[in-house]
């Protein structure tokens, strides 16, 4: 039987701003979902086409993500992404699996959301942080080496 990893490691890192960053986890995350990293089609159909047809576009779009996330506004890489959903700035973003498998990117904080109250914790403020991403790059290698 082969070696299973749990995904209650799973962590999310911030860089600092400026060049050469060193990335600081972002605490009390809920939920940290999978990045999308799908290929944009073109589609080339054309009249003497038997059906339709695409060719890859060879730029990968991961899109919009979001993160849930225990709010404590006296938490000092809470206060960064905050701060940064107001001034539209762009930072590097590390996510590493407990399997050593990493994905660094850079991202733009578009929205945090208020989210439910939830009946199990009340005293819990939860929050929905949306990034729009670009530029991912798979850096598990150097992070095991």
């Amino acid at each position: 039987m082969g070696k299973y990893y749990s995904n209650r490691k799973t962590k999310l890192e911030i860089g600092s701003a400026g060049e050469n960053p060193t990335f600081t986890e972002i605490p009390r995350l809920r939920t940290i979902p999978g990045l999308k990293m799908e290929e944009e089609k073109i589609e080339v159909t054309h009249n003497g086409s038997k059906n339709r047809e695409f060719i890859s576009s060879d730029l990968a779009n991961p899109g919009d993500w979001e993160v849930d996330m225990e709010t404590d506004r006296t938490e000092p890489t809470h206060q960064i992404l905050f701060e940064m959903k107001e001034t539209k700035e762009s930072r590097l973003f590390r996510v590493t699996y407990p399997d050593g498998f990493a994905l660094q990117f850079v991202a733009q904080v578009m929205s945090i959301t208020r989210a439910d109250v939830d009946a199990q914790n009340p005293d819990v403020l939860m929050d929905k942080v949306a990034f729009a991403i670009g530029d991912v790059e798979d850096v598990s290698d150097s992070l095991l080496s």
